[in-house]
């Protein structure tokens, strides 16, 4: 229920909650999900959610994402794909999360941003399309990083322990980048390919069957068309 893109429009559910666990103006406006109080009343049957759909009508199958150097081509909208949940949380549990939707691809960047965010030898991206995030215990932290396209990316965080969580461009709040290893369940957790090799750790060495490119891909296509082959093999995982 993590990674995922969406050319389009997204339906975000809101939840009443707590003015002290209410999110910030910026991150309600972003339509982050829902942020449960563990310490409120439960909500009584006249109180639902009520879905808030955001049009993005600018994007299109053209448009360009980018979490940090991932600079991201939107994948294509498939009916067939099937809705997953994940759960995952930081590293002091403070915060823990569940996203529902269908996840696109994963890969590995070796940027040298992604080695300083991660502070280690490449950072993961798992993309989740059409995401509904939930988050319990708080509110994450939220710096906003301005791209060199001039986009704006969000970078969500645990404000205790400083983990960070997930990332997603302003501008497309239908698609989200979980940072996979905070995940519950990590058994899934092999990227189908390796961008900005080029800036790669020199020990480390990669599988042959993943897909490598120095920089950028021109395009995530096949990324994307990997991802989705290998989770439809029966042999998957």
């Amino acid at each position: 229920m993590l990674y995922g893109l969406d050319a389009g429009s997204a339906a975000l559910l809101f939840v009443p909650i707590p003015r002290r666990a209410r999110p910030s103006p910026a991150i309600q406006q972003l339509g982050f999900g829902h942020f449960a109080d563990p310490q409120a009343p439960a909500a009584s049957d006249s109180n639902q959610p009520e879905a808030d759909v955001r049009a993005e009508a600018e994007l299109d199958v053209s448009t360009s994402l980018q979490f940090g150097r991932e600079n991201d081509a939107e994948p294509p909208t498939s009916t067939q794909a099937m809705q997953e949940d994940f759960h995952g949380q930081c590293q002091c549990g403070a915060l823990r999360y569940r996203v529902s939707g269908t996840s696109s691809t994963l890969f590995a960047c070796h940027c040298t941003d992604c080695q300083r965010q991660s502070a280690s030898a490449f950072g993961m991206a798992l993309w989740v399309r059409d995401p509904d995030v939930e988050v319990i215990g708080g509110v994450p932290k939220e710096w906003v990083r301005t791209m060199p396209s001039g986009r704006q990316m969000a970078c969500r965080f645990c404000g205790t322990c400083g983990t960070r969580l997930f990332h997603q461009v302003l501008s497309n709040p239908g698609v989200l980048s979980i940072k996979p290893g905070t995940l519950d369940d990590t058994s899934r957790l092999r990227p189908v390919g390796h961008i900005w090799i080029s800036s790669k750790q020199p020990w480390l060495r990669l599988e042959d069957d993943c897909l490598q490119y120095p920089g950028n891909p021109e395009s995530y296509e096949e990324l994307l068309a990997l991802w989705s082959a290998r989770s439809s093999s029966p042999t998957a995982g």
